[in-house]
C-alpha cells in the first residue's frame, strides 16, 4: 500500500477519510493489508503467530506504522503539521469513542485493546516517541538513545507479549533488551539514509572518544572503524541478554517468532558489520536467501 500526504492524514481523522470503514472484519483486514505491504527487518504477524492473534498483530503494527510515518517519512509536512497529525493520533488513541465509527486503524485497535485488556500506557510511550521525532537532536550520551529506545521500541515487545498473555516483569526485562538491540540496530543499519537527512544517531560521547569531529568528513577509516565496533559490541550484548526470553515463554509458536526476530535483527547487525565504513553510503536489507536462513536458524537453532 503507497500512501501519499493525503491518505495520511486521512488516517489521522476519525472518519478514516477515503479509507472509512463500519465493519469490523473490512478493519481488521485493512490493517493486514498494511502491515504486509512494508518492509521489516522482522516478522510481523507471520505464519508463526496463531490466526487468532495475527490481527492483532496487524493492528498494533498499523497504528505505529502511520505515526512513524508521519514523524519520520518525508510527505513535506511541516513541523507543525506533524505535530497536528500526531496529537490527532492521539485523541482517537485517548477517545475511543470518537473513532468507533468508520476509521479502520482505530475501529480494531480499540476492539484489540479491549478484547486482550491491554493498558493505554504502551501506546503512550509509543506516541512519546513520535513526537520526540519530529523535533530531532542528536544524542549527547548512549544513555539518552537508551531512553529513546525505551519509547520507541520496547512498548511494541509489552503489546506483543500482552497479546500473547505471556507479559509479566521478567518476561518483559528481558523482552526491552531484545527490542532496544533492534532499535539499535536498525540505527546503524540506516546510518547512509538518516545521515542525510541530518539526523546523527551515533552519540557525540561516541565521536569524542574516537576523535571524530565530523563524521562524514573524517578520512581516518580506523578511528571510524573502532566507534562502530563499540556500538555493535553493545547491540549485539543486547541481544545475548535478551535472548533467554525464548526460554521464559510457554507459547511454542511465539518462541518461533521471538527466535526468528532476534535472527532477524542478528542478521542485519552482522551484513553492518561486515560493510565496515561502507556503512555510510549502502544500508544492508535482508534477501529472500537470508530469510530462508533465518527460518533454518528459527526452527533448527
Amino acid at each position: 500500500m503507497i500512501y501519499n500526504a493525503k491518505n495520511i492524514k486521512d488516517l489521522t481523522e476519525a472518519d478514516g477519510g477515503i479509507f472509512k470503514c463500519t465493519s469490523l472484519l473490512d478493519a481488521y483486514k485493512f490493517t493486514e493489508r498494511l502491515s504486509l505491504s512494508h518492509y521489516e527487518n522482522f516478522p510481523v504477524g507471520s505464519i508463526l503467530i496463531p490466526k487468532q492473534f495475527r490481527k492483532h498483530i496487524y493492528t498494533i503494527y498499523s497504528f505505529a506504522r502511520i505515526a512513524d510515518d508521519i514523524s519520520d517519512e518525508n510527505y513535506s509536512f511541516s513541523t507543525q503539521q506533524k505535530f497536528d497529525l500526531l496529537h490527532n493520533i492521539q485523541n482517537l488513541l485517548l477517545n475511543p469513542s470518537l473513532s468507533n465509527s468508520s476509521n479502520p486503524i482505530f475501529l480494531a485497535l480499540n476492539n484489540t485493546i479491549q478484547e486482550l485488556s491491554i493498558p493505554i500506557l504502551p501506546f503512550e510511550k509509543l506516541m512519546t516517541a513520535f513526537l520526540m521525532d519530529v523535533q530531532f537532536q542528536q544524542p549527547e550520551k548512549i544513555e539518552e538513545l537508551i531512553n529513546y529506545c525505551y519509547y520507541s521500541a520496547n512498548p511494541i515487545g509489552e503489546l506483543v507479549l500482552r497479546t500473547f498473555g505471556e507479559f509479566n516483569k521478567e518476561t518483559n526485562t528481558y523482552s526491552d533488551y531484545i527490542c532496544t538491540g533492534l532499535q539499535l540496530t536498525n540505527f546503524w543499519q540506516d546510518l547512509s539514509v538518516d545521515l542525510g537527512n541530518n539526523r546523527q544517531y551515533i552519540p557525540k560521547s561516541y565521536l569524542d572518544k574516537y576523535q571524530i569531529d565530523d563524521l562524514l568528513r573524517c578520512t581516518n577509516n580506523i578511528k571510524i572503524q573502532n566507534c562502530l565496533d563499540e556500538l555493535y559490541f553493545l547491540t549485539n550484548e543486547l541481544f545475548d541478554r535478551g535472548e533467554f526470553l525464548v526460554k521464559l515463554l510457554r507459547n511454542k509458536r511465539l518462541k518461533l517468532e521471538i527466535r526468528a526476530t532476534l535472527a532477524g535483527g542478528r542478521m542485519i547487525l552482522k551484513q553492518s558489520m561486515n560493510l565496515k565504513t561502507e556503512i555510510f553510503v549502502k544500508r544492508p536489507k535482508l534477501l529472500k536467501s537470508d530469510l530462508f536462513k533465518i527460518f533454518l536458524k528459527t526452527i533448527f537453532g
